[in-house]
């Protein structure tokens, strides 16, 4: 069993690496990868957390992007997985630091609108929450609304990401995304494998031959929010363009639904050994 898609209090996951590989070696876990979002500060930690330990840690990244069909912005927002990542690389963690910058402004300027909304929610409470690492997100602000009664529970507060978050609410700040192109570029410039991360969760078939396009070289079928229908329908488009097949849970810990290892969906064991090869 493999989890390809985990992310750390490296961005906003709620377990640090130390406690992702813990949790990794109770339940059996032969491979993970480290993918947090624009960053890649959670590796170190990670692999030194794995000495002694029977699990090969990948290291990757999630990065953010737009899709663009022939020069038009098609404003679809998709994330993009890159494996086996160069994660030490000079000019890849200047690219990310961009990004984390980016997205920490963001999220400043969101908190900003919640509170001249009339929300009790400040800047440095959001950082505490986060731990004052580098990157800051909408999980923080959520964690921070729920510990001062703005949600009656973490599963309500779940929720708040629709309630406050999207466009037309009223701490909407739109992230500047790199395009898929670029985002792709980044990650095989790092020698890593880009692949397009949750499938399922575009509702559209017509970004896949684009992104092949770009330079895509994976898709993530085996994801723990895909019914058996978007599995067998991502084989099938893998298999027509000739990408590789991989699987994550999306963990972000308390933060999210999804448990470590891929709950019910299975990665099938032939899969797993071209990948563990592949890696």
């Amino acid at each position: 069993m493999i989890d390809l898609h985990i992310h750390t209090t490296a961005s906003d996951g709620s377990f640090s690496p130390w406690e992702i590989m813990d949790k990794a070696e109770k339940l059996g876990l032969k491979a993970i990868a480290i993918t947090d979002h624009e960053s890649v500060d959670g590796i170190p930690e990670a692999m030194k957390a794995a000495e002694g330990k029977n699990i090969k840690v990948i290291p990757g990244v999630e990065i953010e992007a737009f899709v663009d069909i022939e020069g038009e912005n098609t404003n679809t927002v998709i994330h993009i997985l890159g494996y086996n990542v160069n994660w030490k690389n000079p000019e890849f963690n200047n690219a990310l630091n961009e990004m984390i910058t980016a997205r920490t402004e963001v999220t400043r300027r969101m908190v900003a609108l919640l509170a001249n909304s009339g929300l009790d929610v400040g800047w440095d409470e959001v950082a505490a929450v986060a731990g004052n690492r580098r990157w800051i997100g909408i999980n923080h602000i959520l964690e921070c609304m729920l510990k001062k009664g703005y949600f009656a529970s973490r599963k309500q507060a779940m929720k708040g990401y629709l309630q406050y978050f999207v466009y037309g609410k009223i701490a909407y700040v739109p992230f500047p995304a790199v395009s898929a192109k670029e985002a792709i570029n980044i990650i095989k410039e790092a020698g890593g494998i880009p692949v397009l991360a949750h499938p399922g969760l575009y509702h559209s078939d017509d970004l896949i031959p684009q992104l092949v396009k770009d330079g895509i070289k994976g898709i993530e079928v085996y994801y723990a929010g895909h019914i058996r229908k978007d599995i067998s329908k991502f084989e099938e488009l893998a298999t027509k363009y000739g990408l590789i097949t991989t699987g994550g849970s999306d963990y972000h810990g308390i933060f999210h639904e999804w448990e470590l290892g891929l709950g019910e969906v299975k990665v099938p064991e032939y899969t797993v050994k071209k990948l563990l090869d592949l890696f």
